[in-house]
Formats: C-alpha cells, structure tokens, sequence
C-alpha cells in the first residue's frame, strides 16, 4: 500500500519515543483508502497504555504528512487542514468549509460575502482556491506507474511423477483476532457502550475469519479437483489441456456450478508451465471423428501453430488445408475457425505468407 508505506515512513524520520511510535501506527491503520482516520483514538490510547493527550499529539504531528490533509476525521477537517495560512483570506476560507461548504457548488458568492464581511471578488477568490483542495487527502497520493501484479491464488509443483497443490495463506493463519482487544473487554476503564463497540467489531472480525477459513477449503478442493481433470496438463503442458467445462469440475467437487463460477473469477494458478487465470482450465473442445475423444481449444491452436510453422514458404497452407489436416488427425473443425485462430495467433493469410522463388 503506497500511502500506508509513506506514512509510515514520515513517522520513522519522527522523533517519538517508542511509545508515541506505537500510537503512531495504530493510527496509521486505521486511515481509510479516502486518506480519513477511522479509527477510537481513545481505544488506541488504551491499547498502547498511553495518555489520552500523547494519542492526540501524535495524530496532529501525522495531519502534518504529506498528502496534505491526511488523518482528518471528515472533509471539513480535511479541507481546512490544507488551507495554506499565506493563503490571504485563510481564515474566511476555513469559516466557509466549516459553516457553508453546501454553497461552492453555486455561483452566488453574495449572501457568503455579506455574512463574512469580504467583496463579492474576495469570496469568489476564496471559493475558487477551497475547490482546488482534495476532499479525500488519499486519492492524491501519486504513483507513478500503474502497474498490476498477478499474486497466484493456488500453485501447483511438480516432483518427479508427483503433483503438489498448495493454496495461497493455507501454510500459515494469516488472520486472527488480536488478544489485546479480547483483554480491553475485561478493563474496568471500558464504559458499557465502548464494550458493545467491541464486542461488535471482535464479532465481525471473528465472522470474516470463518469466510476466509471457508474461501481457503473451496479453494483446496477446487484444486484438488483440477488436479483430478487436468494432471495430464501440470505434468505434460499446455498442450495437454482437456476439454472442461465448469459443470464437469462441480460434478467432481460436489458443489453447485454458480460456486465454480465464483471460486475462478479474478484468480490465477502457479503451475510448472507458468502463470494461468483459473478460467484458462475450462478449455472449449472439438469433437472428435468417429467416437475419438474430444479435443481442447488450445490444443487445436497450437497444432495450427506447428502446422504453419512448418509449412513450404513457397507453398503455405491455405485455411481449408489445414482444417483438412485437422480433420485427418481426428478433430473435426471448421475453415473459419481455422481462419479466426490463425489470425489470433498472429498469422498472416496464405496469400500473404507465400514467399516468392528467387
């Protein structure tokens, strides 16, 4: 997380005892993806057996991070955290997004400016530079590239004849409920209305832990199962790929397709061949000639791809050639597949593959 590391990085230039350190992060985890603090300053405190006033000062010292703005408890303290004091009308501009922030979007700056005692042109000065500022301090934490990292969900690993599955945070428990907030319950400090708080939130908490426990065991038998339908692909590659579709693979877990469905949306597999989305595994098929078995899609585009690799230059295969040569080897498939698979290779036509004799 870029605007958590940053932060953290400000409080480690910081000079704090290790105390005011401790509050420091607690406060830094509990800043919304917007840049606002959300958390209990005053569970913290307590968590970090600390002062009330050191949770306080800590939290103003971290409101003087960059992005500008960050750790407020709401816009207007975000606003008016970033209204620069060299700002000529700093204390009209603050007044405004305490009191009348409704009023930017109109362009009726005179009730505002009688209220406040300014020019029409100094309160449209005012307006325009409060609409300059970040409601949400965290959105303008700038990245200088957008870059995506794919973070496999199951891998798979080959020993000798032997195939290995492990899903991803199934070695270790990557989540638990903290005990020192199971031990804040028995504090007499807690009045009954923060102790409800807590018993929500240890709740909640409690209840995410059961999801992902269950998220990790569909995983695992979805795995197991892939295993099951596709081992000729993790051991031989991807041109072993079967024809599969999502009800063969909840036949084979015992579950409803919808939950296969779910369990491969947006997730990857580690494999000895490389990175693939889980949606990669259910391949179309071909039928094959004369009761043969069916063929995977990606084994028909590969074959197409060998076929025209080893081609004559002078005498290239036209689409319907190959469809016939597909259709010798026992795959029964058309010339216009042919044609859209060779062109989603990257293939040109015959015509244009053909090389002139020198």
């Amino acid at each position: 997380d870029t605007l958590t590391g940053s932060l953290e990085l400000q409080l480690s230039m910081s000079e704090l005892t290790p105390a005011e350190r401790a509050v420091g992060m607690e406060i830094i985890g509990n800043i919304d993806d917007s840049g606002y603090f959300v958390g209990n300053l005053e569970t913290i405190c307590l968590l970090c057996c600390v002062p009330a006033e050191t949770g306080r000062r800590v939290l103003s010292l971290i409101q003087t991070f960059s992005p500008c703005g960050i750790a407020a408890k709401d816009v207007y303290e975000a606003l008016c955290l970033q209204v620069e004091d060299s700002f000529p009308y700093a204390d009209v501009a603050r007044r405004v997004i305490k009191n009348d922030l409704a009023a930017l979007p109109s362009s009726d700056v005179g009730p505002c400016a009688g209220k406040y005692g300014v020019s029409p042109q100094c309160m449209e000065e005012v307006f325009d530079y409060i609409r300059s500022l970040e409601p949400r301090p965290g959105n303008c934490d700038e990245r200088p590239f957008d870059v995506s990292y794919v973070s496999p969900d199951i891998v798979v690993r080959r020993d000798g004849e032997e195939l290995h599955v492990y899903v991803s945070g199934e070695a270790e428990n990557t989540l638990r409920v903290n005990e020192q907030y199971m031990d804040l319950l028995g504090r007499a400090q807690l009045g009954p209305e923060d102790k409800r708080y807590l018993r929500s939130c240890l709740n909640e908490a409690r209840s995410l832990i059961r999801s992902m426990d269950i998220r990790r065991q569909t995983l695992h038998r979805f795995a197991l199962a892939l295993l099951t339908l596709q081992g000729d692909f993790f051991r031989f590659g991807p041109e072993r790929l079967r024809p599969m579709t999502m009800q063969q693979m909840a036949d084979e877990m015992g579950v409803n397709v919808s939950t296969v469905s779910r369990v491969v949306q947006d997730k990857y597999a580690s494999t000895p061949w490389g990175e693939f989305p889980l949606k990669y595994f259910f391949a179309r098929s071909f039928k094959g000639i004369g009761g043969d078995e069916a063929v995977s899609a990606v084994a028909v585009r590969r074959r197409i791809s060998e076929l025209i690799c080893a081609e004559d230059p002078y005498e290239p295969l036209t689409d319907e050639e190959i469809s016939a040569a597909l259709q010798d080897e026992g795959c029964s498939i058309s010339r216009r597949t042919v044609s859209k698979y060779r062109q989603a290779l990257g293939f040109e036509s015959c015509a244009k593959r053909r090389q002139k004799r020198s």
